[in-house]
């Protein structure tokens, strides 16, 4: 059981650390319109709304840090 558990919180992780990770190249504009739109319509059917929360709320947090370090208004 606890090993189920582990694996489906390592799962969560993973999933948390890849949208974070695409969310912050769009707000950075790594990644073009293109690309964004691809990688949604591939992922957004499959995301749980609480995760999605989680992963959106800390990656527009870090991408404002970054754009605000770059002394650009917001």
């Amino acid at each position: 059981m606890n090993e189920l558990l582990y694996k489906k919180e390592e799962d969560k992780a993973a999933l948390i650390k890849e949208l974070r990770s695409a969310i912050t190249a769009q707000l950075t504009g790594e990644m073009d319109w293109v690309r964004t739109r691809a990688f949604w319509a591939a992922r957004l059917p499959g995301i749980p709304p609480d995760v999605l929360a989680e992963a959106l709320a800390e990656a527009i947090m870090k991408g404002s840090s970054l754009i605000a370090g770059r002394g650009q208004p917001s």
